[in-house]
């Protein structure tokens, strides 16, 4: 029997992915950040921690007068990843990474939040063992590539990346478990106000769960000044007009959903997808 005349499964094309994986965070650095929170957020889940911190860090543009950040990391102290989980998690796209985590049926997830964005590096540690994930966008495909560093090489990105944070931020320990996830903003996309992030995240609504667990603290640092704002979710303003709780039935596990109809106090800026409407 030929090759051809095999049962095989269709290869997407890289045309393909690259639509698909653009329709994800549309390039909106706010929407990029939940879901990198969210994957934090469910490596505290899935071990079924009582507690856990989620540090969103960001430095400002150097060269210029505009009040605008130059790039941003989310770092957790969870479980790390092992190799086979990195390969799985950023050598392949579509597996189903989350293992019923309670962020599983909302989002896009942590890839794609990566697409068109500079410089990023994945630094986690699992069982005392560094790995590196890098991950760029092909400049003629528009898709996501990756590759994995070990050993001597994943030592010297997490060196290169204490250098520029630390302090304020804890230095990364090849002894200690955890993930952090950086990347710097091309001057061509659009960034939020460094001096408007703090709001922008604590209005997300996918982020309400998180930031109202009392096992989660979910904290904002200024790199440049050693600045740290406790996030805590706050509603746009206006009037309640109904609530109504609900079970969704998803990959056999059911999530309660709360839902709540309010009327703006203002009106609500669509167009940067902070899902108010």
């Amino acid at each position: 029997m030929t090759e051809v005349a095999s049962w095989s499964s269709q290869t997407p094309s890289r045309r393909y992915m690259a639509r698909h994986q653009k329709r994800g965070t549309r390039g909106n650095i706010i929407k990029s950040i939940a879901e990198l929170i969210k994957n934090a957020d469910d490596t505290y889940d899935r071990a079924g921690s009582t507690s856990g911190k989620i540090e969103i860090g960001f430095w400002k543009l150097k060269k210029t007068q505009r009040r605008a950040i130059g790039g941003f990391y989310v770092r957790d102290w969870g479980q790390g990843m092992t190799k086979d989980i990195a390969i799985q998690a950023y050598k392949k796209y579509g597996e189903d990474t989350t293992a019923g985590a309670r962020n599983a049926a909302i989002g896009v997830g942590g890839k794609d939040a990566l697409l068109g964005m500079n410089d990023c590096r994945i630094l986690t540690v699992c069982d005392a063992s560094p790995l590196v994930i890098q991950v760029r966008t092909d400049p003629v495909h528009n898709d996501l590539e990756s590759r994995i560093l070990e050993g001597e090489e994943a030592l010297r990105c997490f060196r290169e990346f204490d250098s520029k944070t630390s302090p304020p931020a804890r230095p990364l320990k090849a002894s200690e478990s955890g993930t952090v996830v950086a990347f710097r903003i091309p001057e061509t996309v659009h960034c939020p106000r460094f001096d408007t992030v703090a709001q922008e995240l604590t209005q997300y609504y996918t982020l309400r769960t998180i930031m109202e667990d009392p096992q989660r603290t979910v904290e904002l640092l200024d790199v440049d000044t050693g600045k740290r704002t406790r996030l805590h979710h706050s509603p746009p303003e206006g009037v309640i007009k109904g609530k109504h709780s609900l079970e969704i039935p998803y990959r056999g596990t059911m999530y309660r959903v709360s839902v709540e109809f309010k009327r703006a106090a203002t009106a609500l800026d669509k167009d940067k997808e902070l899902g108010y409407a």
